[in-house]
């Protein structure tokens, strides 16, 4: 969407008034003037109203979002300063819209410039540079890629030791994932060494919330065909979107129950009669710092890709 503007524009300040129609989970990116939709999950999102008093800015101070008219919930999820904004919106209503409003400012030049700003929105005195670069590493994101790939890594090595027993691990083509919309993911492949020292290898993958410094949720499942094949050139199976698309519903759910630290301990496609489109798992999660563990099961459309059922429950 792109947005009309309405107030004469303001450099140094602004607001968005966006209104969404959304039954499931949508990202809203952010910037300039577009705004872009992105089904999380759910029913396929359409935007209903976009009106700006100015773009936003590539370094935004104070930037904040509220709720105007819905009854879902939304928050700000990414900030980075010169990167898109995306804002979360979850819990709307089936039939219902969500209207949300964004606003930022952008300080002051005190400088004999008038006021003058670059493109960016940011006045030239010395001492606004210095609140930008301040508040540009306050927003950046805590994990570097090295780190995300290492906490990974970490946190796969623990579930192996849960589920896999004594043994080795090798860890091979850890990387960041560029696939579309899965860019805050780690994926590769490690091999696993047993007691008869025999191989067997296994791909994971990891989404990262990067802003926040943490792994959201941890996965790995015994490859098939080659296994030393990179991750990013090997042809998807037609289950893989179904059981990603039910982990990450999973985790939203998850997510607003207030679990933390989620391992999925296995998930897969339901073999039953009956049930070729139903993915099925049980995790591990903390709520107050007690362990707790779920089992879940989702029922995917699978032309769509969209979560039709939602079952999630504690053991």
């Amino acid at each position: 969407m792109r947005a009309s503007f309405y107030g004469g524009g303001n450099s140094f300040e602004g607001k968005w008034l966006i209104e969404v129609a959304a039954f499931g989970a949508v990202d809203l990116e952010l910037r300039g003037d577009i705004a872009v939709l992105r089904n999380t999950y759910g029913q396929r999102p359409e935007g209903r109203r976009f009106e700006c008093t100015a773009s936003v800015p590539d370094y935004p101070v104070d930037l904040r979002v509220r709720s105007v008219a819905g009854r879902g919930n939304v928050q700000i999820i990414r900030e980075q300063n010169n990167s898109p904004i995306i804002v979360r919106i979850e819990g709307v209503s089936k039939g219902e819209s969500q209207t949300l409003e964004l606003a930022w400012t952008v300080e002051r030049s005190s400088d004999n410039s008038g006021g003058r700003s670059n493109a960016a929105g940011v006045g030239s005195n010395s001492n606004q540079r210095r609140d930008v670069a301040n508040q540009a590493e306050r927003l950046g994101p805590v994990f570097s890629p090295a780190d995300a790939m290492r906490a990974c890594e970490e946190r796969i090595r623990e579930q192996a030791a849960s589920r896999l027993g004594a043994g080795d691990i090798e860890f091979r083509n850890t990387r960041m994932d560029n696939s579309p919309d899965r860019e805050d993911w780690v994926a590769g492949v490690f091999a696993f060494f047993g007691r008869n020292r025999s191989e067997v290898v296994y791909r994971f993958s990891c989404p990262i919330d990067l802003a926040g410094g943490r792994v959201r949720s941890a996965h790995f499942e015994e490859a098939a065909g080659d296994a030393y094949a990179s991750t990013s050139r090997r042809t998807p199976s037609p289950a893989e979107p179904a059981v990603l698309t039910c982990q990450d519903a999973v985790q939203a759910r998850l997510d607003r129950s207030g679990y933390g630290n989620v391992s999925f301990v296995s998930i897969g496609l339901d073999r039953r009669p009956g049930r070729s489109d139903w993915v099925m798992g049980n995790a591990r999660a903390e709520r107050g710092d007690r362990p707790v563990r779920l089992d879940f099961s989702c029922r995917i459309n699978l032309n769509t890709g969209n979560v039709r059922t939602l079952n999630v429950a504690r053991r």
